[in-house]
C-alpha cells in the first residue's frame, strides 16, 4: 500500500512541477525534504531553499525543452502512520524520447 501511496504523490508532484505550479507542489512536500542524485544530495529546510531549488531545475528543464517528467517508485515505507519515504527513477522526456540518462536508478 505505501508504494501506490507513494506512487500517487509522485504522479501529482511531477504534473505541478512541468506545469510550474510552485505552490501546488510545495502543498504536497514536506520539509526537511531530501533529493539525491547520481551526482549530488541536495536538503532543503524550508520554503525559500525548496523554492530556489524548484525553479533552478525547472529552468534546466525548459532549456532542454522537457516536455515530461516521469518519476517512478522503487520502493516505499512508512515511516509513521503518515509519513511515507521511498526512492524512485525519474525519466525526462522531450515528448515521448527521454533526453538525458535516467535520474536515481537503483
Amino acid at each position: 500500500m505505501a508504494i501506490q501511496i507513494f506512487q500517487k504523490r509522485l504522479d501529482d508532484a511531477s504534473r505541478t512541477f512541468i506545469a510550474s505550479q510552485f505552490n501546488a507542489y510545495r502543498s504536497l512536500v514536506q520539509l526537511p525534504i531530501e533529493m539525491t542524485s547520481d551526482h549530488s544530495t541536495i536538503v532543503m529546510t524550508n520554503d525559500t531553499m525548496l523554492r530556489q531549488v524548484f525553479y533552478q531545475y525547472l529552468n534546466l528543464l525548459k532549456s532542454q525543452r522537457a516536455t515530461d517528467l516521469i518519476r517512478t517508485a522503487l520502493n516505499a515505507t512508512y515511516l509513521s502512520d503518515d509519513v511515507i519515504t521511498g526512492n524512485y527513477q525519474t525519466d525526462i522526456l522531450r515528448q515521448s524520447t527521454r533526453i538525458m540518462p535516467p535520474i536515481g536508478r537503483a
